[in-house]
C-alpha cells in the first residue's frame, strides 16, 4: 500500500508546520500498489496501480514519530474497506487524538488475501498535530492586609501586596474535549507566558466612594511564569508574580461621608463616650467602622485622624 496525507513532513519533530487540530478529520490515501523492484523503499514512488485489488476491514493504526517519550494516541476510525476502482485508492477520513508527529499504517491480516500476506502500507512522518484549544481554570489567589487588628484592612494610597499569588491551570485540549498530553513535552508546548493576556480592574464596582461611584484601581503587575505542571500532563500552571501590587488611588472622592457626633444623652456625659457609642452603632459594610470593603473582603481607610475634645484617634 501508499499510504498518504496532505501532511507529510520529511523531518518529523516539532518544526514540522501545523497539519490539523488533535480530532479533527484529515483525508488519509491508501492506494493499492504493483512490485516495482525489490529495493524500492517509497510505495508511493512511480509505483503501478493495482485496480482489481478488493478486501474487507483492513486496519488502520498509528506509530508515533515525536515527540519521543510522549503518548501513541488513538486514531479512528480502526479499520476500512479497499474496493475496486481505476485508481485503487481509497481516501478515509481520519482523526488523530494526540498533538505531535504520526506514521500512519494499513496492515492487512495475515494471510487475508487469496490465501497470501500483503505487506502493511506506512506513511511518511505526518504532522505537525496540535491543540484544539486550552481550557483554563482560576485559582483567584487573595490579597494581604498591612493593618491586621481588628478587621484587616489597608490605607487607600497604599501598595497592596498578593497574601497569596493567583494561578491559572491551562490544560491543552482535542476538539474532541480530551487532554493532549503530548502538548507539555518538550518543542511542542507553543505558548508562552507573554500569550496568557489578563486584564486588569481600573475600578472597584463593589467599592463606592462618598459620590457613590466606583473607586478607581491602579495596578502594578509583571508577566508571571509559565511552567508545565506535571511531565506528560498536558497541563501547564501560569503564576502572578509575587511583587505585583494594586492600589486604590487616594483621592478627596475616596472619603466615607464624615461622621458627626450626636448630642450628649444624660446618660453618657462627654463626647469621647458618644465617639465610643457611635462607632458600635454605625459600623458597616460586613463590620468596617467608618470605611468602605474591597471585593477580596477587607477594609480600606482614606486615613484621615479625627477626635472630640478627648484625644481619641482613628483612622476613618
Amino acid at each position: 500500500f501508499c499510504v498518504s496525507s496532505a501532511g507529510a513532513c520529511a523531518a518529523g519533530d516539532s518544526s514540522c508546520d501545523v497539519f490539523v487540530r488533535a480530532d479533527e478529520p484529515f483525508d488519509l490515501s491508501i492506494t493499492a500498489v504493483g512490485w516495482q523492484s525489490d529495493t524500492d523503499t517509497d510505495l508511493c514512488d512511480a509505483n503501478p496501480v493495482t485496480p482489481n485489488f478488493r478486501m474487507l476491514t483492513v486496519p488502520i493504526a498509528s506509530e508515533l514519530v515525536a515527540p519521543s517519550d510522549g503518548v501513541n494516541g488513538v486514531v479512528s476510525p480502526i479499520s476500512y474497506s479497499h474496493s475496486r476502482s481505476l485508481d485503487a485508492t481509497e481516501t478515509v477520513s481520519v482523526k488523530m487524538s494526540e498533538v505531535g508527529v504520526f506514521r500512519f499504517t494499513a496492515t492487512p491480516v495475515t494471510g487475508g488475501y487469496l490465501g497470501k500476506t500483503v505487506p502493511k502500507g506506512t506513511s511518511a512522518p505526518t504532522g505537525r498535530f496540535y491543540p484544539d484549544r486550552f481550557n483554563v481554570t482560576i485559582d483567584e489567589g487573595a490579597l494581604g492586609a498591612h493593618c491586621g487588628a481588628p478587621t484587616p484592612f489597608n490605607y487607600t494610597g497604599q501598595d497592596i501586596s498578593w497574601l497569596l499569588a493567583p494561578t491559572l491551570t491551562i490544560e491543552a485540549l482535542s476538539m474532541d474535549g480530551a487532554r493532549t498530553r503530548n502538548y507539555t513535552e518538550p518543542g511542542f508546548q507553543k505558548l508562552v507566558k507573554e500569550d496568557v493576556i489578563r486584564t486588569f480592574p481600573v475600578e472597584d464596582s463593589s467599592a463606592v466612594n462618598r459620590e457613590n461611584e466606583s473607586i478607581d484601581v491602579s495596578t502594578n503587575v509583571s508577566a508571571g511564569e509559565l511552567l508545565v505542571a506535571e511531565p506528560e500532563s498536558g497541563l501547564l500552571q501560569f503564576n502572578y508574580a509575587a511583587g505585583d501590587t494594586v492600589r486604590y488611588l487616594k483621592v478627596p472622592e475616596a472619603r466615607v461621608a464624615p461622621l458627626t457626633p450626636p448630642p450628649s444623652p444624660p446618660d453618657l456625659p462627654g463626647p469621647s463616650n458618644h465617639f465610643h457609642r457611635q462607632r458600635l452603632s454605625t459600623s458597616v459594610l460586613a463590620g468596617c467602622p467608618w470605611t468602605t470593603c474591597m471585593v477580596l473582603k477587607m477594609c480600606k481607610s482614606y486615613g484621615c485622624l479625627s477626635g472630640w475634645n478627648t484625644g481619641m484617634a482613628r483612622g476613618t
